[in-house]
């Protein structure tokens, strides 16, 4: 008795007896090529719209004022004014689809104390400027806005010094809210 033999058949042989005629190998290669391309497609897109937005902050940026914001010591609003113009220039903030390929609006509040004396300053886009000072005007009637030059807190002379605190709750908390104070205290003094 002899031994059967079984035939090895070539891998061209393989490809041909496929019923279909489909070859693969070729597919999940140009599948391989195609999704490389794509993701290397999108990086470069996602890189180029980086880039773009910040252009724009960096335009925004140089196109800003500075407003020096005085009110009265004798002024009478209530604690609470603050609170509602934050709560009013809350609604410039952009949302949507939209927002991924731009910026969005900054106003800046600042306290600076200089030689026994504190000020308090507002940076926003020139574009923004007379939205925020009806905001202002709006909560504090008494106060005087005036636009001013960029102010530098170093000088030659001087020193920087600072401290470092800790707080007990999570740091988005407030350290103590308007409605727990009494009166302001920056007027107490």
């Amino acid at each position: 008795m002899q031994p059967t033999r079984i035939p090895v058949q070539k891998p061209l042989e393989l490809a041909s007896q496929n019923p279909l005629g489909i070859d693969f190998l070729s597919i999940f290669f140009g599948l391989l090529i195609f999704t490389t391309l794509f993701f290397v497609f999108i990086a470069i897109a996602l890189f180029l719209i980086r880039r773009e937005r910040d252009k724009k902050q960096e335009k925004r940026s140089l196109d800003s004022v500075l407003l020096l914001v005085a009110v009265p010591r004798s002024n009478e609003v209530r604690i609470d004014a603050m609170d509602q113009l934050f709560a009013s220039l809350a609604s410039i903030k952009k949302s949507g689809w939209k927002m991924r390929f731009d910026t969005q609006p900054v106003i800046s509040f600042e306290l600076v104390a200089k030689q026994e004396e504190i000020k308090f300053y507002v940076w926003t886009s020139k574009k923004l400027q007379d939205l925020v000072e009806k905001q202002i005007h709006g909560a504090y009637a008494d106060a005087e806005i005036k636009e001013v030059p960029e102010y530098n807190i170093f000088n030659e002379e001087g020193y920087v010094a600072y401290k470092s605190l800790q707080l007990k709750k999570e740091n988005y908390l407030p350290i103590k809210t308007y409605r727990e104070l009494s009166t302001c205290l920056l007027y107490t003094s």
